[in-house]
């Protein structure tokens, strides 16, 4: 088992959104914001890795039960992004390709607590055991890229080398589309708050 998501540790939420008005919801950070409608996003957002931003946007913010989803996230880099020193791994790797491409080091989780206290989770977490990743030092190349989620409303954690199958629908609440780009000692992550309903 291999967890490929960087460290999600959230850092700023701009939220512009259009339509109707829905109640307050909890984000994923402890804050609140107001899920309205069509279409809403994050925007522009930094964090402790210079020369990279990430945007995620949506057709709109609330979602039935077993809905479908789609979401689009943007990393942009530019020439102040400095290098990124890869490590040596010991035994599995992480199951990716580490490049000039900012989308080498992003990765993607949708989660937060259900109502009644259980964890619900999406992502491409568990992709079973890699060959070992080796050290080296990359410059990122100055780009603009676009990544796009496609989400069943379904918990999964990923194939891992067993074929998991997706669980159970998230059930209605208030969740978090979290997109976290990792390198070297910074990172950056962005949080579109999300709520399901019945």
């Amino acid at each position: 088992m291999r967890a490929l998501l960087p460290s999600l540790g959230l850092v700023l939420v701009l939220l512009a959104c259009g339509g109707s008005t829905s109640p307050n919801v909890t984000t994923g950070d402890g804050g609140t914001t107001t899920i309205t409608g069509t279409p809403c996003s994050v925007e522009g957002v930094t964090g402790t890795f210079p020369g990279v931003k990430i945007s995620i946007r949506s057709d709109k913010c609330r979602y039935a039960v077993g809905e479908p989803a789609k979401f689009t996230y943007v990393v942009t880099t530019d020439s102040s992004a400095p290098p990124i020193v890869t490590a040596a791994s010991m035994s599995c790797g992480s199951c990716r390709a580490f490049t000039d491409d900012p989308m080498a080091f992003t990765g993607y989780v949708i989660s937060g607590t259900a109502p009644d206290g259980k964890t619900q989770q999406y992502c491409v977490c568990d992709t079973g055991c890699c060959a070992p990743d080796q050290a080296g030092s990359i410059k990122l190349t100055p780009a603009t890229k676009t990544g796009v989620i496609e989400w069943s409303g379904r918990n999964w954690y990923g194939p891992s080398d067993t074929g998991n199958k997706e669980g159970a629908f998230f059930p209605p609440g208030s969740y978090g589309v979290h997109v976290s780009f990792g390198g070297g000692t910074g990172s950056v992550s962005a949080t579109l708050p999300i709520e399901i309903v019945p």
